[in-house]
């Protein structure tokens, strides 16, 4: 999907998403993977972080007030989604759309549900770009959906702005991530239970293996 397409859906992001998610509510997804995070970088991470294709903000929003200490910067193609994302996170921090804009110097990028909307033949360039964004020692954390799962198919399909998706697996994240020169750290199937079953989430950390998640992790190292 090209940016003036996300423009277009902008202001009815959220209710598009929810829409699509059966039932659950954006945020409880948005709080997992902060959480998740968390478990990669540690509770008192006050490093530098790019989330990359950041949208509205939505993540970011979860991972200035998760991270207080951090400083955050956000890029999206979409101007028009920028515009939305909080104004204390963009008077705090560097959210753009021109790359000329961003570091090279960051602790930690995530780059959350965005590769299956990017060009399988242009995949290779954006990951390695943003290894080289990379701070030595920093990770590159890439979230995707989980094309195993039905549930996922379901919810894709349901997605207004994923209509251009094309999904991909663990294994082929992780040989983007390697082609990029980054070693491995960590490969998690995650989402492995509905928001009426946030209960059992604390068992995720021990069901990493299992591709059975509605999304997967892979955690990358410069």
């Amino acid at each position: 999907m090209s940016a003036a397409e996300f423009d277009q859906h902008a202001d009815d992001y959220e209710g598009l998403l929810d829409h699509s998610l059966l039932g659950e509510e954006a945020s409880y997804f948005y709080e997992h993977k902060v959480r998740y995070l968390e478990r990669i970088v540690g509770a008192g991470f006050a490093g530098k972080i790019l989330d990359f294709g950041c949208g509205i903000g939505r993540l970011s929003e979860g991972l200035g007030a998760r991270f207080p200490g951090a400083t955050l910067h956000g890029y999206d193609p979409s101007l028009r989604s920028l515009e939305r994302v909080p104004a204390p996170l963009r008077e705090a921090g560097t959210f753009t759309s021109d790359l000329e804009a961003l570091g090279r110097d960051y602790d930690l990028i995530t780059l959350v549900n965005v590769l299956h909307h990017v060009p399988v033949p242009e995949r290779p360039a954006l990951v390695a770009g943003l290894a080289g964004r990379l701070a030595p020692g920093g990770r590159l954390v890439v979230i995707e959906h989980n094309p195993l799962n039905p549930a996922t198919r379901l919810v894709v399909s349901r997605c207004a702005f994923d209509e251009d998706a094309v999904l991909l697996g663990r294994r082929e994240v992780q040989g983007l991530l390697r082609g990029a020169g980054l070693r491995r750290e960590r490969a998690d199937y995650v989402l492995f239970f509905p928001q009426p079953l946030a209960r059992l989430a604390r068992a995720e950390r021990f069901l990493g293996w299992l591709p059975l998640g509605a999304q997967f992790a892979a955690v990358f190292r410069r």
